[in-house]
């Protein structure tokens, strides 16, 4: 099941819209736009009351239930973890700001571990169950033992892990 698409829109001098690029892999976009309304919301507060701009908590609200819904076991309130591809991405911003602003913890693939076929979070506590992956590397970043990385990149055993029903990966937003 696909949970998440992004596209690009761009407007013709004729009112017409054009979709310009889609994606479903990887997608991006939410967090900045949460960013940029906040920002704008906060300079010229007067313009954007006075433009009657939609909130977007509704769709954060619902990415948190899609989110929750998604987790193998339902025993009360799943772990879910945002992986990023690292710090120097381009996407870096906004992965940390999506988790910061939907209460997530931000991982890289190092931070992760699958043990058991069950995804882990290394933490100084030890290994905390993590129930939902929110993914925003590409898929053959994801599982070196199965996707064939050539960087070596990702988690190993990761998709043994879903497959036993440990685990569920969510496309990113």
């Amino acid at each position: 099941m696909l949970q998440f698409y992004a596209a690009d829109l761009a407007r013709a001098p004729d009112g017409r819209w054009w979709v310009q690029s889609d994606r479903c892999e990887s997608a991006s976009g939410a967090g900045f736009a949460l960013e940029n309304r906040i920002a704008l919301s906060r300079m010229l507060s007067d313009v954007f009351r006075h433009c009657r701009v939609e909130r977007l908590a509704p769709y954060f609200i619902a990415v948190k239930e899609l989110l929750a819904q998604l987790a193998p076991q339902q025993d009360g309130d799943p772990r879910v973890v945002i992986l990023s591809q690292a710090a120097g991405s381009t996407n870096y911003f906004e992965d940390a700001f999506l988790a910061r602003y939907l209460g997530y913890t931000l991982a890289e693939a190092g931070d992760l571990a699958v043990r058991r076929n069950k995804l882990y979070l290394k933490t100084l506590a030890g290994l905390s169950h993590v129930n939902v992956l929110l993914r925003r590397p590409n898929s053959e970043h994801l599982d070196p033992l199965e996707l064939a990385d050539v960087d070596a990149i990702g988690i190993a055993g990761l998709l043994q892990a879903t497959r036993s029903g440990n685990a569920a990966i969510a496309s990113s937003s």
